[in-house]
């Protein structure tokens, strides 16, 4: 047996074999494309011909057919810029820096994008489809609600934020902080973050009302409405929030896997004034012979 130590082993210049070997190995590992289908590729999500904003995220998506996905990349090519991604977990996933150099290229015009794969042991094309990148952007903040997708669990919940620049999401708030009550109806004035509402129920039940740095939680029930607050619109001055009020109910089937049905026994609509704190209301809008609900006020002219 013959022992090298690490010098040695370098002196002798069998590091440098080992080192060319191992370049010779990943640079024979070439496609060759033997045709190309008539048919498109199947995405999921689908963004073939779709338009987005120049200041989206990257497209992540996936290749949904009967290749083997483990084994398929897709070409992003725009004027004399091309990026090549290798599929990973069946998922194509572009670097940031790369996929922003693409839509500043492809500002105003498209991206061209070609998926191969391996089917059946053959490497084919799929015919190429286009992404037009608008000039205009999107606004860079998306706010909903998370909680879980049924009823069990449902005091496990929070209003995030997340940033439709580069995906990261963020919490506005989550109700670990608040006895892990209900929070909903989260609504904007005009797209305005400064100008905001949500509502908290069971523990510390309230309107939270938020203009600019001051926060407000009101009490909303009264004795001649059905309930608390609902469902909001603001005004486009911001001045007044139109709500309904209502008498809801759940009801829970036990055959349908649908188990869970939500419905008003009585409903109504009202108007918030946000600075005499008053709520007001008129027989066009509160009868006891109709369901007045979800109330939508028309933007400004």
């Amino acid at each position: 047996m013959v022992k090298f130590t690490i010098k040695a082993f370098l002196q002798k210049g069998y590091f440098r074999i080992v080192l060319l070997a191992l370049v010779s190995v990943s640079c024979s590992d070439e496609i060759h494309i033997t045709r190309t289908l008539n048919t498109p590729p199947v995405l999921f999500p689908d963004y073939t011909d779709v338009t987005v904003p120049y200041n989206i995220a990257p497209l992540y998506f996936k290749l949904v057919d009967s290749c083997d996905c483990k084994q398929a990349r897709a070409l992003f090519e725009v004027g004399t810029q091309r990026i090549e991604v290798k599929a990973k977990n069946e998922q194509f996933s572009i670097p940031f820096s790369s996929w922003k150099k693409l839509m500043k290229a492809a500002l105003g015009s498209s991206l061209r994008v070609t998926i191969q794969a391996k089917i059946q042991g053959e490497w084919v094309s799929y015919p190429s489809f286009g992404i037009t990148v608008a000039a205009e952007p999107i606004d860079p903040y998306l706010v909903y609600r998370l909680i879980e997708p049924g009823y069990e669990i449902w005091n496990e919940m929070g209003i995030y934020q997340r940033c439709l620049e580069n995906f990261n999401e963020s919490v506005i708030i989550n109700n670990k902080h608040t006895g892990y009550n209900c929070m909903n109806c989260h609504s904007f004035c005009m797209q305005n973050p400064d100008k905001m509402l949500f509502h908290i129920r069971a523990a510390y039940p309230g309107t939270i009302l938020i203009d600019g740095n001051r926060i407000e939680k009101l009490n909303t029930k009264t004795k001649q409405t059905i309930s608390a607050l609902v469902y909001p619109s603001w005004h486009p001055s911001g001045k007044y929030v139109a709500f309904s009020v209502n008498d809801t109910k759940q009801v829970f089937h036990t055959t349908d896997p649908n188990r869970v049905e939500v419905l008003d026994l009585a409903s109504d609509v009202v108007v918030y004034d946000v600075s005499r704190h008053e709520i007001i209301t008129d027989s066009l809008l509160s009868s006891n012979s109709k369901y007045e609900t979800f109330p939508n006020l028309s933007p400004a002219k």
